[in-house]
């Protein structure tokens, strides 16, 4: 149809699956001013809904990022964070479901992972500077990719693996074109 698939129609979804609040949120954080309400018409021109069949429904692209409970439409677009013992092996140290919409389960993945790497510390006058012996610039992109680039087709979760010597991290799907 000549749509991707963030924009298509979720035929059980209702509008009120959408949380207004947290579109609200968003768009007033990207545009900088302080709209009051939600019309449709915004639904629309963010691809969030779509009228079908003369029936408005929540768009794939509108549960991920704005869902009261994308899970219950979508239960395997989520992330499994796992710290393991060792450099190998599947002995878990600590692990976390990281659900809800793509904005918290970013959040929660990435606080997941900053919480459990090492820290290295200088001294500089009076002050204590912390660096994580993984750039939390690299950290937060790849993490971004791994969530924006997955393929939700697939029924399975984005998993992160943390050992001592390595991340990583498991995206579902493979690269778009002759890569």
């Amino acid at each position: 149809r000549g749509r991707s698939f963030d924009m298509m129609p979720v035929y059980h979804g209702k509008e009120e699956d959408l949380d207004q609040k947290q579109v609200l949120a968003f768009l007033n954080h990207k545009n900088s001013s302080h709209a009051r309400s939600i019309t449709p018409e915004i639904l629309t021109s963010y691809d969030l809904e779509v009228e079908e069949h003369a029936s408005t429904y929540p768009t794939v692209g509108g549960i991920l990022l704005f869902g009261s409970n994308p899970q219950k439409y979508f239960s395997e677009a989520m992330i499994l964070c796992s710290h393991f013992d060792g450099v190998s092996g599947r002995k878990a140290i600590s692990s976390v479901d990281c659900t809800g919409t793509l904005f918290q389960q970013f959040e929660m993945a990435y606080n997941f992972v900053i919480g459990r790497l090492g820290r290295s510390f200088t001294i500089r006058g009076p002050k204590r500077e912390e660096q994580l012996e993984i750039p939390e610039t690299a950290l937060r992109e790849v993490i971004l990719n791994a969530i924006v680039h997955r393929n939700y087709h697939i029924q399975a979760p984005t998993k992160i693996a943390i050992y001592d010597n390595r991340i990583e991290i498991f995206s579902p799907g493979v690269f778009p074109g002759p890569l």
